[in-house]
């Protein structure tokens, strides 16, 4: 097999009458346009080759697609547009002067199957990317849950710990209060202590001196 022939839309591949030995068919007072059955494609465009004759009297084969967007070919498709090369092939007259355009169709035929294969290894290739995208997605989800989770987590403890502080500065302030109380208690405990030693202290003296007073009493009643 021969280099590749790269087919564009753009720029179709165009054969001559020149390079097949003559004209496939059309004869004068026949349209100019002799159309070769369409092929689907999966989103509903359709490609198809044109035979078309120049003012010259040379006709030429042109493809055609039917929608200015490329389509991909369904295998149902594909396999129609195969068999209608590979027929085109067989129907081709043992003829050296066509040995030219019999190299470039082969050439364009195995174009077609090198680019279905490819597209069907990309397509492939999409489908297990995609997989492994959405794998991927629903870890992350699962990630961020669970980090959403470890911060609930996280917040409650922070208040707990809070909680627990406050609690601790409340017990301290109540332990200051009650220190303060109880200094306060001993030293009012203190004064009393006093003004009682005082008060019986002063009793004491009382006594004694009714103790005289009786005493002298009874000297003068003697």
């Amino acid at each position: 097999m021969e280099e590749d022939a790269t087919v564009t839309q753009e720029e179709p591949e165009v054969f001559t009458s020149s390079d097949r030995g003559g004209s496939v068919g059309g004869s004068e007072g026949e349209s100019n346009i002799r159309e070769i059955p369409s092929y689907p494609l999966e989103n509903g465009e359709q490609i198809r080759d044109e035979h078309l004759e120049t003012d010259a009297g040379q006709e030429t084969c042109v493809a055609v697609w039917a929608s200015p967007e490329d389509g991909s070919l369904g295998p149902a498709a594909y396999v129609a547009l195969e068999e209608t090369f590979d027929q085109t092939l067989k129907d081709l007259p043992d003829d050296p002067s066509l040995d030219a355009f019999r190299r470039q169709y082969e050439q364009l035929l195995s174009a077609l199957k090198r680019s279905h294969e490819s597209e069907l290894s990309l397509l492939a290739r999409c489908k297990t990317l995609t997989s492994q995208i959405s794998e991927n997605a629903t870890k992350v989800t699962a990630a961020l849950k669970l980090s959403d989770e470890d911060q609930s987590s996280i917040d409650i403890l922070k208040k707990e710990v809070q909680h627990a502080w406050h609690l601790v500065q409340a017990g301290k302030d109540r332990e200051e209060l009650a220190r303060e109380t109880i200094y306060s208690l001993r030293k009012t405990i203190e004064d009393l202590n006093r003004q009682i030693e005082a008060t019986e202290t002063e009793h004491i003296t009382q006594e004694a001196k009714l103790e005289e007073y009786l005493q002298e009493r009874e000297k003068l009643l003697r």
